[in-house]
This record gives structure tokens, sequence and C-alpha cells, in this order.
């Protein structure tokens, strides 16, 4: 195997996966040697490499709450404001989640998903400190 270098981190998932191709006798060469490289690799944690992300919404004319709010309360997000909610996701972007909370709000509503990496608040009613990551 190579050796490791030092920039170079995987997840555990990725590692996982990764040791299970080079015990399975049925993997090809070429998917052992990138399982292999893969293991070379340090394991990241999960906090690392998860990003703040905040939700920003305004329901307009029906106002049903209860959808988009049982689903921040899924991602184990964090109420802010009255409308703002943060959460850290790993593996995703702004337009992703976007999209997956748009199926939880009426088309004429407001959503806006930002990716932040500092973060200051005045009388907020939780702190993104408290997150955990997934």
């Amino acid at each position: 195997m190579a050796s490791k270098k030092p920039n170079e981190t995987t997840t555990k998932r990725v590692a996982t996966t990764a040791s299970k191709l080079l015990r399975d006798p049925k993997s090809a060469p070429g998917v052992k040697s990138i399982a292999g490289s893969a293991l070379t690799q340090k394991v990241t944690q999960r906090a690392e490499s998860a990003a703040l992300f905040f939700v920003e919404y305004d329901l307009r004319k029906e106002r049903n709450y209860q959808p988009l709010l049982d689903e921040l309360a899924r991602f184990n997000a964090r109420r802010m404001l009255k409308s703002s909610w943060c959460l850290r996701r790993a593996d995703t972007t702004c337009a992703h989640l976007r999209e997956h909370f748009a199926r939880f709000v009426d088309g004429d509503d407001g959503l806006i998903v930002s990716q932040v990496s500092d973060w200051a608040a005045l009388q907020a009613l939780d702190t993104p400190n408290a997150l955990a990551s997934r």
C-alpha cells in the first residue's frame, strides 16, 4: 500500500466500505487498489466536515408550518429566530437543502438556505454551538 499523505482524509463510511471491498473475494483488482488507497487516508470525524447552514422561510398565504417544522426537527435543527433555523450537515449544498425543504412549503412561500462559516447573534432563541454533526 502507498504511504499516507498528510492532507488526505476520508470519512468513516468510506473507510468501512473500503474495508468490506478489500475482504470481498469477488472485488476486482482495480477496486481493491482504490479501496486500499482509501484506507491509507486519515479518517475524519463528521464534526470536522459538517457545514453550518441557516434555513429561513416566509410562509405567506396558508401558513401551515407543521410539515416544515417536523422536517427541521428531523434534521436536529435549532431555532434561532421565529423563522430562522440552523443545522449542520456534511456532503450537501445549499441548493440541495433548498430543494429538499421546498417539498415542505407551498409554491408561494419564500425559502433561503445559506452556508455559514461565521455568525453572530443578538437575542437569539438558541445557538449553533449546541448542534450535533450529521
